[in-house]
């Protein structure tokens, strides 16, 4: 038990710690990587829950809104985790709870950036 113990931790510290660079150039870790479409999921569904949204895409055609919501998302996703600190990212790859709430706080902090960023660049 205590080697298979071990073995998890080294694991996710060789997690936490590979790098890799995306296409904008900033450094990723592999658990970053394992997060971002559990990121980007939880913006779509925070997103079509908002009152805000609902009010304001009601004017919107179907296209147009599932186009600011998947550029928007993809946003929250790529940089949602740039300001988490390693331990935090470390503690989501092996507690669900931890996870979910790294996902959340992620997501607010961040949703409301990438969707005004979104709406300029139409």
């Amino acid at each position: 038990m205590k080697k298979l113990l071990t073995c998890a931790v080294v694991m996710l510290g060789i997690l936490s710690g590979c790098h890799s660079t995306d296409s904008n150039g900033h450094n990723k870790t592999l658990s970053q990587k394992m997060l971002r479409p559990v990121i980007a999921h939880e913006c779509q569904s925070e997103l079509t829950k908002s009152k805000v949204w609902k009010a304001s895409s009601l004017f919107l055609a179907k296209d147009t809104q599932t186009q600011i919501k998947d550029q928007a998302c993809a946003c929250v996703s790529e940089h949602a985790l740039d300001d988490v600190a390693t331990s935090q990212i470390l503690k989501a790859t092996v507690s669900e709870t931890a996870k979910n709430e790294l996902v959340r706080q992620a997501v607010v902090n961040s949703l409301s950036g990438c969707l005004q960023d979104t709406l300029q660049t139409l």
